[in-house]
């Protein structure tokens, strides 16, 4: 995959696919699904392999989640878009928001970080959080606001009832 800003290649090792729902202890901790867990090691080789960064979607209720190569190619798209662009203001409002109001996370073999408290309450996540695979990056969202929210595609709000009463939980 050629990037558009500064044509370089960049390899995509793997995508966010499937999904999954995540019980979420009393301090925050939740396990990164598996198949989730793959990507973000075969991405994001060496000391970043365990690292994902978590910030508020910029357009859903929800949490957007990716791998740190993620990071380096949204940089440059952006930094790309500062170029072409008339409007400074909107290239730093673009910074802050992609680099500067997330948390960068680490994780244990099993796949366990803390979701950070103000992140987490953002999303209005508490004992349960649903992972759903976007390509490039993941959402992390709360079962009763994604049941809830009429943006969210209606085929993701259906695999999540359906974990739900697997688990016999309510949303």
């Amino acid at each position: 995959m050629r990037c558009p800003c500064k044509g370089r290649i960049l390899a995509i090792s793997g995508l966010y696919e499937g999904n999954a729902l995540q019980g979420v202890d009393a301090k925050g901790r939740v396990a990164i699904p598996a198949q989730f867990r793959t990507v973000i090691e075969r991405n994001a080789e060496g000391p970043d392999a365990r690292t994902i960064v978590v910030a508020k979607h910029p357009d859903l209720p929800c949490l957007r989640a990716y791998d740190t190569s993620w990071s380096q190619l949204n940089h440059e798209r952006i930094d790309g878009r500062e170029v072409a662009a008339d409007d400074g203001a909107d290239y730093r409002r673009q910074k802050e928001q992609s680099f500067g109001n997330v948390d960068r996370a680490v994780f244990d073999p099993a796949g366990r970080f803390v979701l950070h408290g103000l992140l987490k309450r953002k999303a209005k996540i508490d004992d349960l959080a649903f992972f759903a695979g976007a390509g490039r990056t993941f959402n992390i969202w709360s079962p009763t606001v994604l049941l809830a929210a009429p943006e969210a595609d209606a085929e993701t709000r259906e695999w999540c009832e359906y974990y739900l009463e697997l688990r016999g939980a309510k949303a």
